[in-house]
Protein backbone atom coordinates (compact mmCIF):
# COMPACT_ATOMS: atom_id res chain seq x y z
CA UNK A 1 0.00 0.00 0.00
CA UNK A 2 1.29 3.43 -0.93
CA UNK A 3 2.36 5.42 2.16
CA UNK A 4 1.34 9.02 2.71
CA UNK A 5 3.95 11.75 2.63
CA UNK A 6 3.48 12.15 6.40
CA UNK A 7 4.35 8.47 6.95
CA UNK A 8 7.48 8.83 4.84
CA UNK A 9 8.61 11.90 6.81
CA UNK A 10 7.90 10.14 10.13
CA UNK A 11 9.27 6.65 9.36
CA UNK A 12 11.61 7.23 6.45
CA UNK A 13 15.16 8.37 6.01
CA UNK A 14 16.91 10.96 3.89
CA UNK A 15 18.06 9.37 0.63
CA UNK A 16 21.79 9.72 -0.10
CA UNK A 17 23.80 8.70 -3.14
CA UNK A 18 25.36 5.86 -1.15
CA UNK A 19 21.98 4.57 0.06
CA UNK A 20 20.60 4.74 -3.50
CA UNK A 21 23.52 2.59 -4.66
CA UNK A 22 22.65 0.04 -1.92
CA UNK A 23 18.99 0.06 -2.96
CA UNK A 24 19.68 -0.30 -6.71
CA UNK A 25 17.07 -2.50 -8.36
CA UNK A 26 14.48 -2.01 -5.61
CA UNK A 27 11.36 0.12 -5.54
CA UNK A 28 11.05 2.90 -2.99
CA UNK A 29 8.52 5.62 -2.25
CA UNK A 30 9.96 9.13 -2.20
CA UNK A 31 8.76 12.58 -1.24
CA UNK A 32 10.19 15.94 -0.32
CA UNK A 33 8.90 19.03 1.44
CA UNK A 34 7.16 21.70 -0.62
CA UNK A 35 6.23 25.34 -0.23
CA UNK A 36 3.50 25.94 2.33
CA UNK A 37 0.81 26.11 -0.38
CA UNK A 38 1.74 22.80 -2.05
CA UNK A 39 1.17 19.35 -0.63
CA UNK A 40 4.12 16.99 -1.11
CA UNK A 41 3.63 14.21 -3.63
CA UNK A 42 4.58 10.57 -3.11
CA UNK A 43 6.22 8.79 -6.03
CA UNK A 44 7.19 5.14 -6.48
CA UNK A 45 10.67 4.92 -8.00
CA UNK A 46 12.80 2.04 -9.27
CA UNK A 47 16.20 2.87 -7.83
CA UNK A 48 18.85 2.98 -10.52
CA UNK A 49 21.35 5.68 -9.57
CA UNK A 50 23.03 6.92 -12.71
CA UNK A 51 25.22 9.90 -13.40
CA UNK A 52 23.99 12.52 -15.82
CA UNK A 53 27.08 11.75 -17.91
CA UNK A 54 26.26 8.04 -18.21
CA UNK A 55 22.58 8.77 -18.88
CA UNK A 56 23.62 11.14 -21.68
CA UNK A 57 25.31 8.25 -23.51
CA UNK A 58 21.87 6.63 -23.86
CA UNK A 59 20.10 9.82 -24.97
CA UNK A 60 20.00 9.96 -28.78
CA UNK A 61 18.10 13.23 -29.14
CA UNK A 62 21.03 15.53 -29.99
CA UNK A 63 20.73 16.09 -33.72
CA UNK A 64 23.98 15.55 -35.58
CA UNK A 65 25.58 13.55 -32.74
CA UNK A 66 25.51 9.87 -31.76
CA UNK A 67 24.22 10.81 -28.32
CA UNK A 68 23.95 13.70 -25.87
CA UNK A 69 27.31 12.81 -24.34
CA UNK A 70 29.04 13.37 -27.70
CA UNK A 71 27.16 16.65 -28.06
CA UNK A 72 28.34 17.78 -24.61
CA UNK A 73 31.94 16.87 -25.49
CA UNK A 74 31.71 19.29 -28.42
CA UNK A 75 31.40 22.36 -26.19
CA UNK A 76 31.86 21.53 -22.50
CA UNK A 77 35.07 22.12 -20.60
CA UNK A 78 36.74 19.28 -18.67
CA UNK A 79 35.44 20.84 -15.44
CA UNK A 80 31.86 20.82 -16.76
CA UNK A 81 32.20 17.21 -17.90
CA UNK A 82 33.55 16.19 -14.50
CA UNK A 83 30.57 17.89 -12.87
CA UNK A 84 28.17 15.84 -15.01
CA UNK A 85 30.02 12.65 -14.06
CA UNK A 86 29.38 13.47 -10.39
CA UNK A 87 25.75 14.50 -10.86
CA UNK A 88 23.28 11.69 -10.07
CA UNK A 89 19.59 10.99 -10.44
CA UNK A 90 17.72 8.43 -8.33
CA UNK A 91 16.07 6.33 -11.01
CA UNK A 92 12.84 5.97 -12.96
CA UNK A 93 9.33 6.67 -11.72
CA UNK A 94 6.21 4.63 -12.56
CA UNK A 95 5.90 6.41 -15.90
CA UNK A 96 9.46 5.50 -16.88
CA UNK A 97 10.71 9.07 -16.49
CA UNK A 98 13.83 10.12 -14.54
CA UNK A 99 12.90 11.02 -10.97
CA UNK A 100 14.38 12.52 -7.88
CA UNK A 101 16.20 15.40 -9.39
CA UNK A 102 19.94 15.44 -9.68
CA UNK A 103 22.70 16.30 -7.31
CA UNK A 104 26.43 16.67 -7.11
CA UNK A 105 28.42 15.05 -4.38
CA UNK A 106 29.78 12.01 -2.63
CA UNK A 107 28.04 8.89 -1.29
CA UNK A 108 26.87 10.70 1.87
CA UNK A 109 25.35 13.62 -0.06
CA UNK A 110 21.53 13.65 0.15
CA UNK A 111 19.27 13.90 -2.87
CA UNK A 112 17.19 17.06 -3.00
CA UNK A 113 13.85 17.99 -4.47
CA UNK A 114 13.24 21.28 -6.19
CA UNK A 115 15.48 23.25 -3.81
CA UNK A 116 18.62 22.43 -1.83
CA UNK A 117 16.72 22.68 1.47
CA UNK A 118 14.23 19.97 0.46
CA UNK A 119 15.91 16.66 1.09
CA UNK A 120 14.24 13.60 -0.44
CA UNK A 121 12.93 11.10 2.11
CA UNK A 122 12.21 7.49 1.24
CA UNK A 123 10.60 4.27 2.45
CA UNK A 124 11.26 0.90 0.85
CA UNK A 125 8.34 -0.67 -1.00
CA UNK A 126 7.90 -4.00 0.78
Amino acid sequence: MKPTYKEIFEKGQVLTIGKAKELAGKYIYVTNREYWANEPTVRRVLVDPISEWDAASEDHTAEGFDNRQEYWKSFMTEKQIERMKNCYRIGLNELGNPDGGTLHGTDDTPFYGSDADREIYYLEDK
